[in-house]
């Protein structure tokens, strides 16, 4: 119950995070993982649990991820790279039971023989783990500048018809 972009504690305190329903609902998700950095240790963990943008949940009302902004995996990748944070591990899962004949589309326990239809592009949710970069990353490999050689004026002499040297500085 604070302000997402002003957190009451001090520089590098916290050395795990998580945000449970916090980016899709961020006016300023940018700002919002800024401000995490901020109070994160360095080589500090932050876990997230974002909607799917895929998912059938984000398609209802009645969910909690029918409200907000759902992301991609590779929007989040680079949400996480702008705000410098490095993910280090996925996972998808589905998040919420349905009853009837189909049956729970989440496994009653991990391991179990529906597990595996969880793990689907259409998977309610994004687990995704991701450390503090404290210092960037170099590039792999360096722009190339051109160099264009700075050409001297020469002395040369040029012979008209008449047979008269003439000098000109070209």
């Amino acid at each position: 119950m604070v302000d997402e972009f002003s957190l009451p504690l001090p520089d590098a305190a916290v050395d795990r995070i998580l945000l449970i329903h916090a980016l899709e609902m961020s006016d300023d998700p940018e700002g919002l993982l800024r401000e995490v950095w901020r109070v994160l240790a360095p080589s500090g963990r932050m876990m997230a649990v974002i909607p799917n943008r895929r998912g059938v949940w984000t398609r209802t009302d009645t969910t909690p991820f029918g409200h907000g902004r759902p992301y991609s995996r590779s929007q989040i990748t680079q949400l996480l790279r702008q705000t410098w944070f490095t993910p280090t591990a996925w996972a998808r899962r589905c998040s919420c039971r349905r009853s009837g004949a189909a049956g729970s589309c989440a496994p009653p326990w991990p391991g179990s023989a529906s597990a595996p239809r969880c793990r689907m592009p259409f998977a309610g949710v994004h687990i995704v783990e991701a450390t503090k970069q404290v210092y960037r990353a170099i590039p792999a490999h360096r722009e190339r500048t051109r160099l264009i050689p700075a050409l001297q004026p020469v002395l040369v002499a040029v012979v008209p018809c008449n047979g008269t040297r003439i000098r000109r500085n070209l």
